[in-house]
């Protein structure tokens, strides 16, 4: 089903330590056969044994099992005989499940045939497996029945048949919702925001310890208010304890009729009320809360008392949820998600002096009530909306200019600390504390999506009216909506009432004939909403009309309003269609009627052309975000001016960026984000083991770190001095080339996450040797630290040589004698640098060549090695010219990976020379570093990198960075170059850059265990891990914004009167 769309949604995830979710009744209609099938995304390394659910009898003996993984493999356990069960296991790679993947396990006793299907295919199968079913009465996911071996990862659409399904079966509904009546279905859990039975046995799930989360699946949603897929916005964060958005007083937010509307996503604050929005005065006025019954609630005032309607079931954590309130004159109303949920009759008294405060409530007196988590889209009208209007505009951007809307702030600014009011009515909003963030959010992310986001649209709103044409054969164009401008079109949407084929057409009218002038492929739908992509992109002109063809039957849903037939709103435009295999092009004028089609394209205008790698841009081209223009020259002020218009529209059609810029001076956010990609090189290396190749990492770390705005381009990696790191490639920023190096050098006894000093003390050789040519006098560096840069140094270099366009014959010929493994790892880098800079054709090429190269598990000095370098070598040397754009990289590390990161950095802006010469430009940020080298070392690499450009960020409690500890001056004097006592080394090292200090006793997590019996998790007192830096500069970062908040209170009055003043001016104009 590869035309399903990818779609956000909640999941249910399980944290492999103690979580489960058991279903209490049992399935005694199961006997001779069974399916169980699911969507999973798993997170266990191969090595570890797991139960990813567990069925057994009243005795305990197992009946169902699946161990996904077991040690390098997956065991399908079905059927109980006295104790013993068939199997069949299969050898799994992670590649293979560590990703959004469907299984389907099914057992027929009949047959005696066993089977695993993965993405709908049969995976592995065994036969003479005859054993029974019957009996099943505990069941349980996420871990074995006795509480042990737990799974960790993600789970959604969990089914549970008492019939063997078959790959058709299979196939046609894994990628959609079911009803839950479906014939065989005995047990039936979404997972999707609760854990209930959709089927009539209503054996609903018990969750312990798994919480949701919203994740990309590839499940097809059947109801409205889930079709639009989710974009990376601005949002607006609270943090629940004093952050709020006021607007002033204006009569115009306080209306007769109203109808309050926006988007939210609470992250806490159980048991207490949180206000999203509040215009309130002593009984008067209307409120949004997040209630502390945990229920969403709606409040007005009559006068003397407070009228409150609640909803059930309680709210989401973490969930996207779009909340309106309403009031006709008569009742107040409560919709979430577009559905009416409680209504009250009710007297409604005016707020007639209080400002509106979004974010907290208690307008009347000091701001209290407040809300935990991210608002956006916050909308006043002076009217109450029906059911169907609310539907109809909550999951895209409002113009302001709509009938009736008084107030429209998106509360997308992504920047300042004011937000606008997008109507003429002038009620903008001051923020008191809340901050920026990026988000994924159910709504289009542009106003206008004809001129910001330069899309194609023609068609209708793809929606069920429960009518279908019933001809064969025919064809249908829809003459109400053509499209909106000159492009191509690369998609289309339709729902569709039952699965018949259906083809997407492009007609254009010429003088009075009709022409086909494109069409897709042929598509077989699903029941309900499709969205499709098309191959080759259909060219189209403005006017041209979009309509659709029949071979069989009509599928297609129709729009029929009650009050018209064959009619739409106001448009009486003539939809024309032919039957019985009559020419596409002899139209008859019919019945009004519209069908639920829409496309979706590319403008020609408007669009910036796409420009070869080897192409500097115009000065009117380049972005204005700021760069370093040399590593001791500050930009300019020029340099910093912020964007014009057109970069405006520009960058709103694409994924928002994130706020990495390259500049001077250290910034918080930057330091979190390195010591996140720091965690990342620990982290994300669990999965590297024998089983694993470069390019199954790439997809690893595709699936399990994407949305996050960076690319896995490359891994660097020596398994002889056990050094792994990680280039990534910044994909939202209008800069092309940002890249961060992110190391993580030996474990040092790294196990789980815990380092241990001894090791760093003795594993590693302290001694300082020359660094450098002789020119360098003096300098000396850590033999170990040294050891280990240059132990990966090539393939770093062989990178960014090539990204540069610098490759030379002399570096393949110095590459054909390095040993295999390391030609194969520079091979890699040069294979990811080509990709990036040669296009797809190219890095489809050189990784099917590297695919064949490791097809036998070894890398030798083979044909198939020698095959890859010369196509690496004739496709660069020829096809690559110098690149004259600035490459931004930031080097970051922890620990080890912290001492290398100086190292890596140093290295670069020697093989490349300064930033001001044509240059890389570098920043280094290194966490929890031991000391690397005498200070003569460091004075040359202070000077090398730059003031401003190089950071060390230290835990006072943290003993690392403090080793080798400095001598007693007696032996500093005895022996200048450092001393060795048994495994302690004493010496007078340095660290460079500019040290942050934080301070922390942290923690570690861990747990203890006893299979079978109970897991019980605690944490360690632990200053050295990269989750205590982690934590301990958000805090740190919160502590100096609270600093600076009585500033921004002092200056707060006078903006909110600035704003006052501009309202009186928009109203009372001269």
């Amino acid at each position: 089903m590869s035309n399903n769309p990818i779609s956000m949604q909640s999941v249910l995830s399980f944290d492999g330590i103690d979580d489960n979710l058991i279903l209490p009744k049992g399935f005694p209609t199961i006997n001779q056969a069974i399916t169980i099938e699911f969507w999973a995304r798993t997170e266990n390394t191969l090595k570890q044994t797991t139960s990813i659910f567990n069925a057994c009898n009243a005795i305990g003996n197992r009946l169902a099992n699946v161990h996904l993984p077991w040690g390098g493999q997956i065991y399908w356990d079905a059927g109980d005989e006295n104790g013993s069960f068939d199997r069949i296991n299969k050898i799994v790679k992670v590649k293979e499940y560590n990703t959004w993947t469907h299984w389907a396990f099914v057992k027929d006793v009949t047959a005696g045939k066993m089977l695993i299907y993965r993405q709908g295919e049969i995976w592995h199968q065994g036969e003479e497996q005859k054993k029974s079913l019957a009996g099943i009465e505990k069941f349980i996911i996420g871990a074995f029945s006795d509480n042990s071996f737990y799974w960790k990862g993600c789970l959604t659409e969990f089914r549970i048949w008492n019939i063997a399904r078959n790959p058709e079966e299979i196939q046609q509904n894994m990628n959609c919702r079911l009803v839950g009546n479906e014939a065989g279905l005995v047990g039936y859990y979404p997972l999707n925001g609760h854990s209930n039975d959709q089927t009539t046995n209503a054996n609903h799930g018990i969750i312990n310890g798994a919480t949701w989360q919203e994740q990309e699946v590839p499940i097809q949603l059947n109801t409205n208010s889930n079709q639009i897929l989710k974009n990376m916005q601005c949002v607006l964060m609270f943090d629940g304890k004093d952050d709020y958005v006021e607007i002033p007083y204006n009569q115009s937010l306080n209306p007769e009729l109203f109808t309050v509307s926006c988007w939210v996503k609470v992250t806490g604050g159980e048991g207490r009320f949180r206000s999203v929005i509040t215009s309130r005065d002593n009984y008067k006025g209307y409120i949004i809360y997040a209630g502390d019954n945990n229920k969403w609630q709606a409040w007005v005032g009559n006068g003397n008392a407070w009228e409150v309607i609640n909803n059930d079931p309680p709210l989401v954590l973490n969930v996207w949820t779009h909340i309106a309130s309403t009031f006709d004159g008569k009742q107040l109303k409560l919709y979430i998600d577009g559905t009416e949920v409680c209504s009250k009759n009710v007297v409604y008294a005016l707020n007639n002096r209080c400002p509106v405060r979004i974010g907290t409530g208690s307008t009347e007196a000091n701001p209290q009530y407040f809300y935990p988590g991210q608002i956006v889209e916050v909308s006043v009208w002076n009217k109450a909306l029906t059911g169907a209007e609310i539907q109809a505009q909550m999951n895209q951007r409002l113009t302001g200019q709509e009938d009736g809307l008084v107030a429209y702030l998106p509360l997308n600014e992504g920047s300042g600390s004011i937000v606008s009011d997008k109507t003429d009515k002038g009620n903008n909003g001051i923020i008191n504390g809340a901050s920026w963030q990026e988000e994924e959010v159910p709504i289009q992310a542009l106003i206008s999506v004809q001129i910001e986001n330069h899309t194609i649209t023609g068609g209708n709103t793809p929606t069920k009216y429960d009518i279908a044409d019933g001809a064969t054969n025919f064809y249908l164009v829809d003459t109400n909506n053509p499209i909106n401008d000159n492009g191509e079109l690369t998609g289309w949407e339709i729902w569709a009432e039952n699965t018949l084929p259906v083809q997407l057409m492009i007609y254009r009218k010429e003088a009075d004939s009709w022409l086909v002038v494109g069409n897709s492929e042929l598509q077989t739908p699903v029941v309900g909403l499709n969205q499709f992509s098309i191959s080759a992109p259909i060219k189209v002109n403005k006017g041209d009309f979009v309509g659709i063809y029949h071979p069989q039957a009509g599928c297609v849903s129709f729009f029929k309003e009650q009050s018209a037939a064959w009619a739409i709103g106001n448009l009486s435009g003539t939809v024309l269609f032919t039957g019985s295999g009559a020419s596409s092009t002899a139209f008859s004028n019919s019945t009004n009627r519209t069908y639920s089609l829409i496309v979706k394209g590319n403008t020609q205008v408007g669009t910036e052309p796409s420009m070869p790698e080897n192409e500097q841009p115009s000065e009117s081209e380049k972005t204005s975000e700021s760069v370093v223009n040399s590593e001791n020259q500050q930009p300019s002020e020029s340099e910093q001016s912020s964007e014009n218009q057109q970069d405006k529209a520009r960058k709103a059609a694409q994924i928002p960026q994130t706020t990495l810029k390259f500049r001077k001076g250290f910034s918080f956010d930057e330091a979190i984000l390195m010591a996140t990609f720091s965690q990342y090189a620990f982290d994300f290396f669990e999965y590297d083991d024998d089983n694993i190749d470069d390019l199954d990492l790439r997809e690893i770390y595709k699936s399990i770190y994407k949305n996050q705005g960076w690319e896995l381009v490359h891994t660097v990696r020596n398994d002889k001095t056990n050094i792994r790191g990680l280039i990534l490639k910044n994909t939202q920023s209008a800069d092309a080339h940002k890249y961060v190096i992110s190391l993580r050098g030996t474990s040092f006894g790294y196990t789980d996450s815990v380092v241990n000093l001894n090791n760093i003390i003795s594993d590693l050789d302290w001694k300082l040797v020359d660094y450098g040519p002789l020119s360098i006098q003096f300098a000396k560096v850590v033999q170990g630290i040294n050891v280990a840069f240059e132990s990966v140094a090539d393939e770093i270099q062989y990178f960014f040589k090539a990204l540069r366009g610098e490759i030379k014959p002399s570096d393949f010929r110095r590459l054909h004698q390095l040993d295999p493994i390391r030609k194969f790892a520079c091979i890699n880098a040069l294979a990811g640098a080509g990709g990036i800079r040669l296009g797809a054709e190219f890095d489809q090429k050189a990784q099917d060549l590297i695919e064949k190269v490791i097809a036998d598990g070894e890398v030798d000095d083979d044909e198939e090695l020698e095959e890859i370098l010369e196509f690496l070598e004739q496709q660069l040397l020829s096809g690559l010219s110098p690149f004259t754009e600035s490459i931004q990289v930031w080097v970051t590390g922890f620990s080890l990976g912290a001492a290398l990161s100086q190292v890596v950095g140093l290295a670069l802006r020697r093989w490349f020379g300064a930033a001001d010469a044509g240059g890389l430009l570098i920043k280094v940020y290194a966490i929890a570093s031991p000391k690397i080298g005498n200070q003569q070392f460091i004075d040359f690499y202070n000077q090398q990198i730059g003031e401003e450009l190089s950071y060390r960020i230290e835990n006072v409690l943290d003993v690392v960075p403090t080793y080798p500890y400095d001598p007693p001056f007696l032996i500093s004097a005895i022996a200048p170059e450092g001393l060795k006592l048994g495994n302690l080394f004493l010496g007078k090292y340095a660290n460079g850059g500019e040290p942050i200090a934080v301070m922390g006793v942290g923690g570690q997590s861990a747990s203890f265990t006893i299979p079978g019996l109970f897991s019980i998790p605690f944490t360690i007192p632990f200053p050295h891990s990269p989750e205590t830096y982690l934590d301990l500069l958000k805090e740190q970062k919160q502590f100096w914004e609270q600093l600076t908040r009585p500033v921004k209170d002092l200056v707060s009055p006078f903006l909110l009167e600035l704003l006052r003043e501009e309202q009186r001016r928009t109203v009372n104009p001269k």
